[in-house]
C-alpha cells in the first residue's frame, strides 16, 4: 500500500525552455478510500537530453526513486512561481522538473491532461472518517506545466475548493 502510479504519463513541449515534459500522478487506484501514510504526488520532469539523447551530466542523470525527487523543486503550496525549477537564481542547484505533494491521503485517479501549458490532475479524497462507504471529494488540480505553480484558483471559486477546484462527491 502506498504510492503507486497506475496510470499513464502525458508529454508536451514547453513553451519556454522547449524541452519535453513528462507529467504523472500517484495513488492507490485500486482502494480509493484507503487512507495511507504515503503523500502522493503529482510530477512534471523534463527530459535534458531531448531531441539530441546525449548522456546526461551525473548531477541530473535518471531520476529512478523517491530519493531523485530532490532533483526536482518541491513546489506544493506555490501559487506565484517562486519554486519554478528553471527560473531559480544563479548559484542555484540544476532541478530537472518538479512536484507537488497531495495530503489528507488523495490520489490522482486518472492520466493527467496537458493543454495550453496547464496539467489537469483529477484528484479523489476520501471520507474524512474511518466509513469506506462515506462520501470521498473530487477536485481538478490546474498546474503550470514548465514551473509547478498551482493555478487551479483560476478554474472557478467553490466553497468546497481546497487547494484544488471541487468538482464534486
Amino acid at each position: 500500500q502506498g504510492r503507486l502510479m497506475f496510470h499513464s504519463m502525458d508529454a508536451a513541449i514547453g513553451k519556454e525552455t522547449k524541452k519535453l515534459w513528462l507529467f504523472a500522478g500517484t495513488g492507490d487506484y485500486e482502494n480509493l478510500v484507503e487512507k495511507s501514510q504515503h503523500k502522493n504526488l503529482l510530477l512534471g520532469i523534463s527530459d535534458e537530453r531531448f531531441p539530441r539523447f546525449i548522456k546526461p551530466p551525473s548531477a541530473i542523470s535518471n531520476i529512478s526513486g523517491v530519493d531523485d525527487l530532490l532533483k526536482c523543486s518541491n513546489t506544493t503550496k506555490d501559487t506565484t512561481g517562486v519554486k519554478c525549477p528553471h527560473k531559480l537564481p544563479a548559484g542555484t542547484p540544476k532541478k530537472v522538473g518538479w512536484y507537488i505533494e497531495l495530503g489528507d491521503s488523495k490520489k490522482v485517479t486518472a492520466s493527467p491532461t496537458v493543454s495550453g501549458g496547464v496539467v489537469y490532475y483529477p484528484i479523489f479524497k476520501p471520507p474524512p472518517d474511518s466509513d469506506k462507504c462515506g462520501e470521498g471529494t473530487a477536485t481538478i488540480c490546474a498546474v503550470d506545466d514548465e514551473c509547478g505553480t498551482n493555478l487551479s484558483s483560476l478554474l472557478g471559486k467553490h466553497p468546497k475548493d481546497d487547494e484544488c477546484h471541487f468538482v464534486g462527491i
